[in-house]
């Protein structure tokens, strides 16, 4: 009886058999960090450690931080297993950081608290509090292949506009969802960002929670994709609030190290597809997005990248380098 095999070599297994998937994604991720070594003016030569020259990303970023400026927003980012979870609780005591919680009309979970983990809100809340940017409302007609730009935002119309994402999602016509934005301007709207999440539901940050949360903490932190957090990051900023994209990314290879922390995370038993969307397109879309978004030089948000390539535990807890990085840069 040959001996059962360990962890270790069951992941190994694992990333052999999808080797040939992983590497594809690799490539894909490989042309944008390309992107970014030239937004940043890192010169990067063929041979060159790719972990050391984003670790100069990473130190040009923190030096960037002005911790003059508060009250200071946090929005982090990043793929998946990237470990942006572990350097957000990190901080939390240190630098005493308040939960912006978000809003959602999806259906609360047993085990969630409203008004912790997120406030449940309905549509029609939703609806009643936004005011669209007439670019927004181009999404919509894009995204439905609707024949004219619609006129107005309402209860009903977020159901229907739901449904059909759902749908297209189901059929694989579309990856993602949408993201709508509100005209951060108008005194009368009451939301920074409206996102739809296939199958999940409307999720959305509150103008009024964002100035309750930042008037009793100096720091306070939030999770969204990168490219919806450039855009959020305006309508923060127009509310007198100081804000910083925290995007946390794995050491490289990135695929091969997403995969395998997704192996021993969620079991090396999971199917091909379901590793693959964990650590797949819609994270690699969200990160070529959010690079084009600041080589074009529309948004303004001040980007931190932090490279988790190295923890340790302390009395039985997890902590990360750029964690001890961020808590130092900001006190």
């Amino acid at each position: 009886m040959s001996p059962e095999k360990s962890l270790e070599d069951k992941v190994l297994f694992r990333l052999e058999d999808e080797s040939e998937k992983i590497q594809q994604l690799q490539e894909r991720w490989d042309v944008a960090l390309t992107e970014l070594y030239k937004y940043f003016d890192i010169e990067k030569a063929e041979n060159d450690n790719d972990n050391e020259k984003l670790r100069e990303i990473e130190s040009k970023t923190i030096q960037s931080i002005d911790v003059e400026k508060t009250p200071i927003v946090l929005g982090f980012a990043g793929p998946g297993g990237a470990g942006k979870g572990t350097v957000r609780g990190q901080i939390k005591e240190p630098l005493n950081t308040g939960d912006v919680i978000n809003s959602t009309t999806r259906d609360k979970r047993d085990y969630e608290i409203d008004g912790e983990h997120y406030n449940f809100v309905t549509t029609k809340r939703l609806a009643e509090g936004t005011i669209l940017k007439k670019e927004s409302l181009k999404v919509i007609q894009k995204s439905l292949d609707l024949e004219k730009v619609p006129e107005f935002l309402e209860e009903g119309h977020l159901d229907e506009i739901q449904s059909l994402i759902d749908e297209k999602f189901q059929k694989g016509e579309i990856e993602d969802g949408i993201d709508l934005f509100p005209d951060v301007e108008n005194h009368k709207n009451e939301f920074l960002n409206l996102t739809l999440r296939p199958l999940r539901g409307w999720y959305a940050l509150s103008v009024k929670d964002l100035k309750s949360i930042t008037c009793e903490n100096s720091f306070s932190s939030f999770e969204e994709s990168a490219p919806n957090m450039l855009k959020i990051g305006e309508g923060v900023k127009a509310q007198g609030v100081n804000f910083y994209l925290i995007y946390v990314l794995p050491e490289q290879p990135i695929a091969k190290t997403m995969a395998t922390r997704a192996l021993k995370r969620d079991g090396v038993e999971q199917n091909s597809e379901k590793l693959l969307s964990t650590i797949g397109g819609r994270q690699i879309l969200e990160f070529e997005k959010m690079v084009q978004m600041l080589v074009t030089g529309e948004y303004s948000t001040k980007l931190v990248l932090l490279v988790n390539d190295e923890g340790y535990e302390k009395e039985g807890e997890f902590f990360t380098r750029t964690g001890d990085a961020l808590i130092q840069s900001f006190k």
